[in-house]
């Protein structure tokens, strides 16, 4: 816990924390608040009466936000506590996390509705609240329009002196311990994805690079009209395998700077041993690091480079870890791109911080035998959930071939759960698209055509909703029915 006092840097939002000791509830907020980017905890506190004594004590224009967290004690009830607290500090942002919100109640509606009326509109209702819902919230402020289904409610309760069932509240909760029943260690953040295979040449760079890409490039966009922000992580020390694909590359900004920076402010077994600043640098510098790519300018690349064998030997895990955990609250889907061994050092970390892994497999069987094999040590790792297969390759039409495979897509779908069937691609294709530095999602031709449609059913159903559907059945039409197609272009002419 810190405390009251220190100086504070212009570049911090600083933060007053009150929630009760119970369940080390206050503690644990204060660590996260700390420990995310431009924000400092400067004062706590555990009780009402303590509060308004240290807000008293402590510089009222340093003071940025309260967070509150309904519970504590206090001689008033928390919305009037909060509403009085508003009305003698205006320009303090309040933020306000509850789990006793009835909205069937009126009187939760009313009180609900004054916090608007005084200004305060970030209201977070839940059972519980997760690392990335407190980020969340410092960082994305509401309005008063996030808080229209509040106002229509009030205003039934006030027409009919009671709230209805009808219309549920979009407000989100208070908070307990993080993840204190599934810890964060196996079960991961939410827009973490890796794409890894058992056996190299499988076309895992191929799958991460692809994804990443469709949804930056179609990806649907969110409440703000923003399209998603993804970045691709090269997680593989031995290769330049993403910055290759896209044709990125920079000596001074990449996977091995950014960990040389880590290194200055974690030991060997993961300890902190630097300074508040020299975090907030490190953290800047592993920012910098992530170079967007030119087709797709909100997507952002942290690619590879040569590591020297005594470079290699000074990276562990810990390291990792605290890259991407630095990283995970400033993209919407974070893609990591992983070594395919268990062994190397970041797959470990990479697994484990993921919230979905898609490994990669094709139709060879000497393949599926060590998937098969690899499952058991995921199972005995308890990461075996975590686990969809991708089947890239896939031959569709034996038309051409003299023989039929022994062992088809179809035998696959019984032995592993594949999300998505990725046709194979003329060899000639795929190697022209690599020279261009182009991913074959943002292609156009024909020969492309059925793997856009899979990887982009894939990243629909699994990750992330999408825009080009549509678009993509269309050329499908015009290629497999191009009468048809053109007679419905006549005809659309001639309406017009």
């Amino acid at each position: 816990m810190r405390l009251i006092g220190g100086e504070v840097m212009k570049d911090f939002k600083t933060v007053f924390v009150a929630a009760t000791q119970e369940n080390k509830m206050l503690e644990s907020i204060i660590s996260i608040i700390d420990n995310t980017l431009c924000y400092k905890v400067i004062g706590y506190a555990s009780t009402q009466k303590e509060l308004f004594k240290k807000v008293m004590q402590t510089a009222i224009e340093r003071f940025d936000i309260l967070f509150y967290v309904e519970g504590i004690e206090g001689d008033s009830s928390s919305i009037d506590f909060l509403n009085s607290f508003k009305r003698t500090y205006q320009d303090v942002r309040v933020i306000y996390v509850t789990s006793n919100a009835d909205m069937k109640e009126a009187s939760t509606i009313i009180g609900l509705n004054s916090l608007i009326d005084n200004g305060i509109y970030d209201i977070f209702h839940g059972s519980s609240i997760t690392k990335t819902d407190i980020v969340d919230l410092l960082k994305n402020h509401k309005t008063i329009e996030d808080n229209q289904t509040i106002r229509v409610l009030n205003m039934r309760v006030q027409k009919k002196g009671e709230a209805t069932e009808a219309i549920k509240a979009n407000i989100s909760g208070t908070y307990v311990e993080e993840r204190d029943s599934q810890p964060i260690i196996t079960q991961g953040y939410d827009n973490v994805v890796v794409v890894s295979s058992i056996k190299p040449g499988t076309g895992k760079s191929f799958i991460s690079t692809n994804i990443a890409t469709a949804i930056a490039k179609y990806g649907t966009p969110k409440k703000n009209h923003r399209k998603p922000t993804v970045a691709l992580i090269e997680g593989d020390l031995q290769t330049l395998s993403v910055g290759t694909l896209l044709r990125i590359q920079d000596d001074d900004y990449n996977l091995r700077t950014a960990l040389d920076k880590v290194a200055t402010v974690i030991d060997d077994t993961g300890n902190d041993i630097g300074s508040r600043e020299q975090h907030m640098e490190v953290k800047r510098f592993i920012k910098r690091c992530f170079l967007p790519y030119s087709s797709v300018p909100n997507l952002f690349v942290l690619a590879g480079s040569q590591i020297s064998f005594s470079e290699w030997n000074n990276i562990n895990p810990y390291q990792y870890f605290y890259l991407l955990e630095s990283v995970v609250d400033e993209f919407d889907v974070i893609i990591v791109d992983s070594n395919s061994s268990l062994e190397h050092k970041t797959t470990g970390p990479i697994l484990q911080l993921a919230n979905t892994c898609f490994y990669v497999i094709d139709l060879d069987y000497n393949n599926i035998r060590m998937n098969m094999r690899y499952r058991q040590i995921l199972n005995q790792l308890g990461l075996a959930s975590k686990v969809k297969y991708i089947l890239n390759k896939n031959i569709e039409d034996f038309s051409r071939f003299e023989e039929r495979l022994d062992y088809s897509d179809e035998a696959l779908s019984q032995d592993f759960d594949i999300v998505g069937k990725i046709p194979i691609i003329d060899n000639t294709v795929v190697l022209n698209r690599l020279t261009a530095g182009k991913p074959v999602i943002l292609d156009d031709s024909k020969e492309t055509l059925y793997a856009r449609i899979a990887i982009t059913n894939i990243v629909k159903k699994e990750i992330w909703d999408m825009d080009n559907t549509y678009a993509l059945q269309i050329e499908k039409d015009m290629i497999e029915n191009p009468k048809k197609s053109k007679t419905k272009k006549r005809f659309r002419f001639f309406r017009k």
